[in-house]
């Protein structure tokens, strides 16, 4: 298939695409006119500004040829295409939205030390399993802050609140390579990798613990899994109100972890990896094309309603976001 691939404003996902596409691309070939494609990818963020879809000169010129591929922690499923961080809905059901790896790991955001070692696989073995589980992340979600606030038996799980330590998307940050550096030497000696969701519904920890062959296990309530994956043989869901349970239920499944860390490195490397991802990600991206053309006539009749309906979602939760801070500010009485 002939593959265009064009950004959605100002954003690196679309150049991370190109890259990965001219380098390992071998079903599908990378064209440099959206006229000779069969598939037009637009990449990039849009769920704050939607304008940047829906007045893409693409967008509107070659409806039917374009996908989209959005890293949005914010889902709206404004067009077809592949989402990071999809929910369960009627798009997701009916294939117009399919769920994929974020692409950007791979790009000027990527965590080196991940890439290093998952390029090495003699680097994954050996390793002492010490821990029962591990999370090294930010408070982003309510999820992650009621598990920060739980007392695990500290001698074999390691759940750190690295808010304040380390951030992923500070490049000038004096501790960013020894930041990382610990944060694979910490889950290479767990059994089993805390992936719980964060903004959006989607964790890129599920896919860093499968590339390092380490179990993960996924806390995402409403997260679609990308297709393809023997997900069943792998990987441990478990609902988010069982966050208190994490030591009793992993301490069950103990004797697992090994053979599911080798089964999950398996399918990362057939479905994630860098030499296939773009290809899988095109083969997504155009069945959500496909899936439900009269579907899609409908949804862009109503876009403006879409559009209109998500700006009021935004300016109440900044309105709800501006209370509560105000009411944690007043002094007591």
């Amino acid at each position: 298939m002939k593959v265009y691939v064009d950004s959605i404003g100002a954003h690196a996902l679309a150049g991370t695409v190109r890259d990965l596409g001219t380098e390992y691309a071998s079903r599908h070939q990378m064209v440099g006119s959206p006229d000779e494609a069969d598939l037009i990818l637009l990449c990039g963020s849009f769920s704050r500004a939607p304008h940047l879809l829906t007045r893409h000169p693409l967008y509107r010129s070659s409806p039917r040829k374009c996908a989209v591929y959005s890293g949005d922690d914010t889902y709206f499923a404004l067009a077809p295409g592949v989402y990071t961080s999809p929910r369960q809905g009627l798009s997701t059901r009916i294939g117009r939205v399919r769920s994929h790896a974020f692409a950007a790991s791979y790009g000027r955001h990527a965590n080196q030390a991940v890439r290093e070692a998952s390029r090495s696989p003699d680097a994954l073995r050996g390793r002492d399993k010490t821990l029962l589980f591990s999370f090294e992340g930010s408070a982003t979600s309510r999820l992650r802050r009621r598990l920060f606030a739980l007392r695990f038996d500290q001698s074999v799980t390691r759940v750190e609140d690295t808010s304040r330590s380390y951030s992923h998307f500070d490049h000038e940050g004096d501790d960013r390579d020894a930041g990382q550096a610990r944060y694979v030497d910490t889950m290479l000696r767990s059994r089993f990798a805390l992936c719980p969701r964060g903004v959006g519904t989607g964790t890129l920890r599920l896919f860093e613990s499968m590339s390092l062959g380490v179990a993960p296990v996924l806390l995402s309530d409403h997260y679609v899994l990308p297709r393809g994956p023997r997900w069943e043989t792998f990987l441990v869901r478990l609902r988010e109100h069982r966050v208190e349970h994490l030591e009793d239920d992993l301490r069950a499944l103990t004797e697992t972890a090994a053979d599911r860390g080798l089964r999950a490195r398996a399918e990362w490397e057939a479905w994630f990896a860098p030499e296939v991802l773009f290809d899988q990600l095109v083969d997504a991206a155009h069945d959500t094309v496909r899936a439900a053309p009269a579907v899609e006539s409908f949804c862009r009749r109503v876009q403006p309603l879409l559009v209109a309906y998500l700006a009021l979602r935004g300016r109440s939760l900044q309105v709800a976001g501006s209370v509560l801070r105000a009411l944690r500010a007043r002094p007591g009485p």
